[in-house]
Formats: structure tokens, sequence, C-alpha cells
């Protein structure tokens, strides 16, 4: 899977693609004209769903949301942003970067057990393509993983 940019010059519109590159879904600012970087929606196929900063003064809490699942995604050590805790009902997920603060390699740590996700540009220093390694069980919801997804993103992006 991969995702990238809807336009070159903007971070506010994605599209994600299959591996056989076909259009699966997007993710966007709710607002564009607003220019509020707080609120994102996807759709994936029938699976639609947002992802919200919780508090505009706390850029290190997030909420996910998709039908009846709620994710909450906070900073694992206050104020870095390389390295996450996305907890459902069940589980904290750990979330990081490969290198600490370099916004262009993430990987999940923890748990092992439910399989890989790692996310990482697809050209080095260009943050408008990546490329998503999913080796998770089936059975790990679609949200949490784009929530993930999201995380990486939305932190190694300029925000114009």
């Amino acid at each position: 899977m991969s995702i990238h940019t809807k336009w070159d010059d903007s971070y506010s519109e994605w599209v994600i693609y299959t591996a056989d590159e076909s259009i699966e879904g997007t993710l966007s600012i709710r607002w564009p004209l607003q220019g509020d970087w707080s609120k994102w929606d996807y759709r994936i196929g029938e699976e639609a769903g947002s992802f919200e900063m919780r508090y505009l003064e706390d850029p290190g809490y997030w909420e996910a949301r998709s039908g009846n699942t709620l994710l909450t995604a906070r900073w694992f050590w206050p104020g870095d942003v390389s390295h996450w805790k996305v907890m459902d009902d069940d589980l904290t997920w750990q979330w990081q970067t490969r290198w600490r603060h370099v916004t262009e390699e993430w990987l999940l740590t923890e748990p092992k057990e439910h399989g890989s996700l790692q996310l990482y540009t697809e050209y080095e220093g260009d943050p408008r393509d990546w490329i998503i390694e999913d080796r998770m069980n089936p059975e790990v919801p679609l949200v949490t993983k784009l929530f993930m997804v999201f995380l990486g993103i939305y932190h190694a992006s300029p925000k114009h």
C-alpha cells in the first residue's frame, strides 16, 4: 500500500492506493478553507472515520473514530512527536520513528505479536509519497493501522 498527496503543493488531501496501484481511499482535512489541521476525515471503501486533535492547546493528544471504535494517541514523552502510545479498549501500541526526530520512517515497536507495520517516504526528503508495509494480523482494525499512518505523515508534513 501507499499514500500520496493529491496535489504536489498541498498536504491537506491524500490518496491511498492498494498494492496494485488502484485507488482505495482518501484522507483529507475536514475544513480546508479554514486552515484547521486538527480535524481530518478518511474513507476507504465502505469504512469512514475521523482523526481529531482532542484539545487545540495539546498537540500530543489525538482521537480516532470509526463506527463504534475509539482510539486515543498520546506522546510517549511530553513534546516528543517521534514516539506515540496508541490505545484502544484492549491494547496499547507503540508507534515511533526509526531514528529519533527523523520523521521519514516509522514503525510499530510494541506489541509485536500482532505483526508489523512500517511507514517510510518513497523518496528521501520528500514527505508527499509514502510506502506502507502492513504485515499486521487481519483482525487488527483498519482504523488502528490508518491512525498510526496518519500520525506519521501528519508530523512529517509541512502545514500549508
